[in-house]
């Protein structure tokens, strides 16, 4: 399994910046856009590929914000979330996905997530063809405003 890929730790001014965890799929290209960004503004990420480890890491770390990359992928996500809002109620949770015009956005997580099963994609024509596989849409540093990072990061 890979586990866990550490960032430097680091503040942004004199506000400690609260680590993120990001959930996505072993067999999911990475959402590099996102995780260069976060680099760049020196948040520390750990990359996981299961529920399990989002709460050992939690459990480590309570002050994690969890990104769940795709979450309509996510196998077991009503029971992560669930037990996420039962043992961690202050965590921030969000969510990295692909919108209806090919743009990735990253917002909170809906109460109910879009789905709990895991929808295997179908062969054929790819879902954009103008990216190849392997290839996330991207976020520049621009797509963040330090407020939107400030409410993200839960300090408002």
């Amino acid at each position: 399994m890979e586990h866990a890929e550490q960032a430097r730790s680091a503040d942004v001014g004199s506000t400690p910046v609260r680590p993120f965890v990001v959930l996505t799929q072993p067999d999911t290209p990475r959402p590099q856009p996102l995780l260069s960004l976060l680099e760049r503004r020196g948040i520390p990420v750990c990359l996981v590929v299961d529920p399990p480890s989002v709460m050992a890491e939690l459990a480590r770390r309570p002050d994690q914000v969890i990104v769940v990359h795709e979450p309509q992928r996510q196998p077991c996500i009503g029971e992560l979330m669930e037990a996420v809002r039962r043992y961690h109620p202050d965590a921030k949770i969000w969510q990295y996905a692909v919108d209806a015009t090919g743009s990735a956005r990253l917002t909170t997580l809906p109460p109910s997530p879009p789905a709990t099963e895991v929808t295997p994609e179908k062969t054929g024509t790819p879902r954009d063809q103008s990216r190849t596989r392997g290839e996330s849409p991207g976020l520049t540093s621009a797509d963040l405003t330090q407020d939107e990072l400030n409410l993200l990061l839960g300090r408002q």
